[in-house]
């Protein structure tokens, strides 16, 4: 058999083993809105699976993956992410991939709030108003709002654990009962009560820049509707505003009053906070043990508040 004979016979084998090969590896690729998939045959390895979005746990239905497979016989293959990816009964893989944008060193959230109630509370524990000072009992209603403005979380453990500290205003708003209007710049506290008025809002109003300090715990990071939070720590607040608001009447004669002014709030105060709860739903409680008024200028009487959190950091 002359040389180019066996050139040829070579050629022709390598061209057929080429073939094969190419045969049992042959692959197809799968793209989602968030994730591309690559899969093939049993004897092979996929080797790529790389996430456009980290954000999110992306679910791909692995039948309708094979009615797009140009191969009988189809795999996706897990190796590559053994405690990232499984399968549900409904059929649904499920990838969580490396979720690196929840285990950065710090994560900032630009705004937060919490709505809900507070109420004034004595040293005995309840809420019942010293006896010069019974006519300042407070509706149920008075509200607490607190706006966090920017939030950084540094993470301590794994994206689950993180120091939570930020900037932002918190209201507390004391509705009376009664028809009482209070004197400013009075030291101690005095006011008035005119029954004759039907008030449909008197309250009085305290305004503090805060900083919160918190330790935040999730179970899930990467996937937070699926993940227990409890947070606590501390709130310190400045004092930067307070008014007595008033307003009654009816059609035409409706009267309005924002009466600013120094009403004897604590300048500084500091308060306990304590987040609970799972996925979305999640409750605060607040104990300021500060008191609302200066010594000498009002009751002693500390806030307590509860509520829901409506944007959770």
């Amino acid at each position: 058999m002359n040389s180019l004979v066996k050139f040829t016979l070579a050629g022709v084998a390598i061209l057929t083993m080429q073939t094969s090969w190419a045969q049992q590896t042959e692959e197809s690729v799968i793209d989602t809105k968030h994730l591309k998939i690559t899969v093939v045959g049993k004897n092979s390895v996929a080797d790529t699976i790389s996430p456009e979005s980290k954000k999110k746990v992306i679910k791909v239905n692995e039948a309708e993956m094979k009615e797009n497979m140009p191969l009988e016989d189809t795999l996706v293959s897990t190796d590559l992410l053994p405690d990232t990816m499984t399968t549900e009964e409904n059929g649904d893989v499920v990838v969580n991939k490396d979720c690196d944008d929840k285990t950065e060193k710090v994560v900032t959230h630009g705004l937060t709030l919490e709505l809900g109630f507070n109420q004034m509370l004595n040293r005995a524990g309840n809420f019942d108003m010293p006896e010069a000072y019974k006519d300042l009992a407070l509706e149920n209603t008075s509200g607490n709002l607190n706006i966090g403005f920017v939030q950084q979380g540094v993470n301590i453990v794994k994206g689950k654990l993180r120091l939570v500290y930020g900037l932002g205003l918190e209201l507390n708003h004391y509705r009376f009962r009664k028809g009482v209007t209070i004197n400013r710049e009075s030291s101690p506290m005095t006011f008035e009560i005119n029954n004759n008025i039907d008030y449909r809002t008197n309250k009085l109003v305290s305004k503090y820049a805060t900083v919160p300090l918190m330790l935040h715990f999730k179970s899930n990071p990467c996937d937070e509707k699926k993940s227990f939070t409890i947070a606590a720590g501390a709130q310190f607040g400045y004092l930067i505003g307070s008014k007595q608001k008033q307003k009654w009447g009816s059609g035409g004669d409706k009267e309005k009053y924002n009466i600013k002014g120094d009403y004897g709030f604590s300048d500084f105060r500091t308060g306990y906070v304590v987040q609970l709860g799972y996925g979305d739903f999640i409750l605060y409680g607040k104990y300021y043990q500060t008191p609302i008024f200066k010594e000498g200028r009002g009751p002693e009487m500390n806030t307590v508040a509860v509520g829901l959190v409506i944007v959770p950091f």
